[in-house]
């Protein structure tokens, strides 16, 4: 799991950017974690929702809900 979200932080954050200090490389890249990956980014393995939802469903004692069934239509 970790291997997956350094894969992420990587692609998404620090291979696309020349920083200029430690310090704007630390805000950017805890931008990334806090703001998107934890708070916008569906997961899959947390049945399609973000980190933070997922954890406030599963404080509430709630169930989590169920993807929703992809279907593949081929066209051609």
């Amino acid at each position: 799991m970790a291997k997956c979200v350094f894969k992420t932080l990587k692609a998404e954050e620090v291979y696309l950017k020349d920083y200029r200090s430690l310090v704007e490389a630390e805000h950017d890249i805890g931008h990334l974690i806090e703001d998107v990956y934890n708070a916008k980014r569906l997961h899959s393995s947390l049945g399609y929702l973000p980190p933070v939802e997922f954890e406030a469903v599963h404080v509430a004692g709630l169930e989590v809900p169920e993807p929703e069934k992809l279907t593949l239509v081929l066209v051609g």
